[in-house]
């Protein structure tokens, strides 16, 4: 017997979409390079070598930028309408087409 599809919302259909564009090997290459500037920062900042530690002890703080997953995306957009999210898509999308951060804009859309 096959499997079911399931009826995906369009509101689910466009957050799909954003987090294809979150998780695109653009944002990432963006939030490796900000992770390495807040590591280099943090190595100054304790006067501390670059070591195995002391990467994981980054990795521990609060400056270290971390992938986060659909659901997490998802509560972060659900205040806003679907057009508000077509909108965001259009932009994220724009700016990864443009070498820019479009993850940094999806996160920035929880404090708006």
């Amino acid at each position: 017997m096959p499997k079911a599809t399931k009826l995906r919302s369009q509101r689910d259909a466009v957050i799909a979409d954003i987090y294809q564009v979150y998780t695109s090997e653009n944002s990432k290459k963006h939030r490796k390079r900000k992770n390495w500037k807040l590591y280099i920062a943090f190595l100054k900042e304790n006067r501390i070598k670059n070591t195995a530690q002391a990467q994981v002890r980054f990795k521990k703080t609060k400056a270290f930028i971390k992938e986060h997953d659909i659901r997490t995306i998802a509560i972060w957009l659900a205040r806003h309408k679907v057009d508000g999210l077509y909108n965001i898509l259009s932009e994220a999308r724009d700016l990864e087409g443009r070498d820019g951060d479009a993850g940094g804009l999806i996160v920035g859309q929880r404090f708006i």
